[in-house]
């Protein structure tokens, strides 16, 4: 490699490394700035390349400022609309870039604005950022002391004589006052006329339940046949003595006991010792059947017995 791309590689690196501390990357790896100066350096040459065809195409052998804008149109796009933007173009119809810098820094100026130049770098920006930003926290701190003094002064102004500053003020008059509008009226009739008719279908619902039970058991009553009384259970509740059995006998003789199937305490007194009667038959006919079983089997047990007169058994057979 000859010295004079040496010197342009080192000086594009240069620029690639400002640009990036320009738009704020503070650190970037060797191999970083190299591959974009690298790649600087094939867009250049592209750009050069096309630019001397289109010399070529005019006739000459040197390419001028138009050949390189056509070069750079193919090339890089973004960069030929840079051109605008940046007001490089001589047949743009605008003022020159440092008039119009100029002009937008007498009317901030005017405005009390400051402009960040082009050529200014990120360290100024951020130290002029900082100190804007410094003056107007200690002006919107002036304006906090301020609106908190009169809100003290306001308190202290409302509090009476007797109440201490650290106390709170009391509230205003009106915050605890419920002014009820028409609609709040409305609301509140339409809640108890509701809560009203609840009511009264709750007590509908439970008298046509009540109803519709008592004719059920109306049904039922008439289904079920008249429970006559034996005769035997006639005679016996009519001989009692009212001494012992008033209670009984009153309750056998009242038909409203005996109507549609109900049963009289005398009955159930009578039902409750015909089953203890049953029972000890029952009791009485086991004990029998047991005494019995055991006498045939003691008298089984009596027939295997050998008798003094009976002969062995083996003494019937021949060895």
């Amino acid at each position: 490699m000859c010295s004079s791309f040496l010197f342009y590689n080192e000086l594009l690196q240069r620029c690639v490394s400002w640009l990036l501390l320009y738009r704020g990357v503070y650190t970037a790896q060797q191999e970083a700035i190299e591959t974009a100066a690298a790649w600087c350096v094939l867009l250049l040459q592209q750009i050069g390349k096309q630019a001397a065809l289109f010399a070529a195409l005019r006739g000459t052998a040197a390419a001028n400022y138009h050949d390189i804008k056509q070069a750079l149109r193919v090339v890089f796009p973004a960069a030929y609309s840079l051109l605008f933007v940046a007001a490089a173009e001589a047949a743009a119809p605008r003022l020159p870039l440092q008039l119009q810098q100029q002009q937008q820094q007498q009317q901030q100026q005017q405005r009390g604005e400051m402009l960040l130049m082009a050529d200014e770098s990120w360290l100024v920006a951020r130290l002029k950022e900082q100190q804007q930003n410094n003056k107007h926290s200690r002006q919107e701190r002036k304006l906090l002391l301020l609106q908190q003094q009169q809100q003290q002064q306001q308190q202290q102004q409302q509090q009476q004589p007797h109440i201490p500053d650290y106390l709170p003020c009391f509230p205003s008059q009106l915050t605890y006052i419920n002014t009820k509008t028409q609609q709040n009226i409305i609301d509140a009739e339409s809640h108890h006329q509701q809560q009203q008719q609840q009511q009264a279908a709750a007590a509908a619902a439970a008298a046509a339940a009540e109803a519709a039970r008592r004719e059920r058991r109306l049904e039922l009553q008439l289904q079920l046949p008249q429970l006559q009384l034996p005769e035997h259970a006639a005679a016996n509740s009519s001989s009692s003595s009212s001494s012992s059995s008033s209670s009984s006998s009153s309750s056998s003789n009242n038909p409203a006991d005996t109507l549609w199937g109900v049963p009289s305490a005398h009955e159930l007194h009578l039902q409750q010792q015909q089953q203890q009667q049953q029972q000890q038959q029952q009791q009485q006919q086991q004990q029998q059947q047991q005494q019995q079983g055991a006498a045939a089997a003691a008298r089984r047990m009596r027939k295997a017995e050998p008798v003094a007169g009976d002969r062995p058994t083996h003494d019937l057979y021949l060895i």
